[in-house]
Formats: structure tokens, sequence, C-alpha cells
């Protein structure tokens, strides 16, 4: 059995803090190994797609309907290749392996249908409105950090949105 050396974490993210008031020892364990020992649930996996494709959205690089089922594939054929290649293909297919599977591809293909239909009033349309996806922030002290999921600035008022929550 080789021995593993356990490395102190140097800083937590929001998932961090949140893993680590489940179970402290299996953060520490995945911060000092190359790869996880044992494999994420399958809707972690799912969560990466949704992630994905939320964001493509935001910044319109998908429109259509199209453009999303496209990318929803190449996207779910990507994480169970990986999935695969770590040895742990036993968890594919997703659609088979993730609870609410269809449900939560409808959810995140509403957002695009959302989109389209929203109309912006005058006032909206002369507010100044910046956007930034997945943005590293951190305490000055690097303690604390992580990527926000997606950043919105209008006018000054600043909105911090993290994707789990929506799902």
């Amino acid at each position: 059995m080789q021995e593993h050396i356990l490395l102190p974490l140097k800083r937590i993210s929001p998932s961090k803090y949140t893993a680590i008031s489940k179970c402290a020892y299996s953060v520490v364990l995945s911060n000092s190994c190359l790869k996880p020992l044992l494999p994420y649930p399958p809707a972690n996996h799912l969560g990466n797609v949704i992630h994905e494709c939320i964001r493509l959205i935001v910044i319109n690089r998908i429109n259509t309907d199209l453009e999303f089922n496209d990318n929803w594939s190449q996207l779910i054929e990507r994480e169970e290749k990986a999935l695969e290649n770590m040895g742990f293909g036993f968890l594919t297919p997703l659609t088979e392996n993730v609870p609410g599977y269809a449900i939560k591809r409808m959810q995140v293909k509403l957002l695009l249908k959302r989109r389209g239909r929203v109309r912006v009033s005058k006032l909206e349309r002369n507010q100044k409105k910046s956007i930034l996806t997945e943005k590293w922030l951190e305490a000055k002290d690097s303690l604390i950090g992580g990527f926000a999921d997606l950043i919105t600035n209008f006018d000054g008022h600043i909105k911090l949105s993290d994707f789990k929550r929506l799902f």
C-alpha cells in the first residue's frame, strides 16, 4: 500500500466549505490525491454540463434549440468519456444514472426560452449593464476563494449568482 502525505488546504471555496461540514477528512484526502479515490456522484457530472450550458446561454453562444441540443450532447459526451477514462464507466450513461435528468435538462432549456421572451423597458435600456461569467474572486488573505458563476452589474447594483442554487 502506497503512503500518502496529507496536504494542508491553502484556501477553501463555498463548495469546499459545504463539503467540509459533511466530511472534512474526505476533503483533505481529495486535496492530497492526484485523482479521486472514489467517483463523484453522476449528478456532479451533469452539473458540469448544466453549468456550461447556462454560461453559454448567458454569453449568447447558445441562441436556438438546435444550438442547445448540439452543445448539450457534446458536453454530455465529454463528461461520459471523462468518467470512462477515470475507470468509472459504470456510472454512464448519465441519462440513466442521474435522478431527474430529463427535468434538469428541460429547466436549462427553459432559460433559453425565457431569455427570448424578456422585454426590456426603456428605463432598463438606458442603464449600464455588464455581465461576467466564471470570475475568480478571493479574500485579501487568499484563504477563501472561488469562481463566481455569474456576476451582473446593473447601474452599480451587483448580483452574484451560483448556478447550483438554481436546480
